[in-house]
């Protein structure tokens, strides 16, 4: 009829929201482990937030991400005897625009800085401000029917034409 020490735990995130509980563990055919999880605090651990019973010292735990939970583990003996609960808390990735885990891949130009048209195909794009050097339009056949080089020089190859304005300078 004995216990172990009160179990030291530990919780680790991987990802967004994989949860990674560890406690210190003796392995004897007479314990058994369980762990408790709740949002709150101060939770009185109980049937309604036990998460793990067995003879482990790890549990993965998904949660969602921008959470945070605590966790509380204790051992039982065959007796029915507990030790007091470990404790630890941890707080899930929060996920705003990707940036800080895709901050070397192509998203990051579209995101944060420039929008390099040469990594993906854009149906459209809309804009009030373009600086549209060496900017060229292909129609559906693939020939060239727009081309504005660098120098400010606009070339046209179309079947027509329509300007409509009030005023021509």
């Amino acid at each position: 009829n004995s216990l172990p020490a009160t179990p030291t735990v530990t919780t680790n995130v991987y990802g967004f929201a994989n949860i990674e509980i560890s406690w210190t563990f003796e392995n004897k055919v007479y314990y058994q482990y369980e762990v408790y999880a709740s949002k709150e605090a101060d939770f009185i651990p109980n049937s309604f937030n036990l998460i793990h019973s067995g003879q482990t010292s790890t549990y993965m735990y998904q949660a969602k991400p921008n959470e945070t939970w605590h966790f509380k583990v204790c051992c039982i003996n065959s007796h029915g005897e507990r030790t007091d609960f470990g404790a630890s808390y941890v707080t899930t990735t929060k996920i705003d625009d990707l940036s800080n885990y895709v901050g070397e891949m192509a998203i990051d130009e579209a995101l944060i800085g420039t929008l390099s048209l040469d990594r993906g195909w854009v149906g459209e794009l809309k804009g009030n401000y373009i600086n549209a050097k060496n900017l060229s339009v292909t129609d559906g056949n693939g020939k060239r029917t727009l081309n504005i080089d660098s120098f400010g020089n606009v070339n046209l190859d179309v079947a027509s034409l329509k300007i409509k304005t009030n005023s021509l300078e």
